[in-house]
């Protein structure tokens, strides 16, 4: 089952840096935009397969437009990723 997350790209002095505000704690770091996101997608793909196997309950992603952010140094994304076990448990 796809699923679709908004990511906050965020430009460092010398790197990008991404993460998910509905999924605390999923982070990455790539040298460009794309890498970073690409990265993202890979990190957010495993962290939800690890909250799968705990049990965890997977949040549902927020609306792109309801995401704050600093426009001046953020951008917001969207990150697909496949949820692989049958029976997800998601947030009410």
């Amino acid at each position: 089952m796809a699923i679709c997350y908004p990511v906050i790209l965020e430009k460092g002095d010398t790197s990008y840096g991404s993460y998910v505000p509905d999924i605390p704690g999923c982070i990455a770091v790539g040298d460009t935009p794309e890498e970073t996101l690409k990265l993202m997608q890979e990190a957010l793909q495993e962290h939800l397969a690890l909250m799968q196997k705990d049990g965890d309950v997977i949040p549902n992603p927020s609306p792109i437009a309801v995401i704050e952010h600093d426009e001046n140094t953020e951008t917001v994304h969207e990150v697909k990723v496949e949820l692989q076990h049958i029976g997800e448990r998601y947030a009410s």
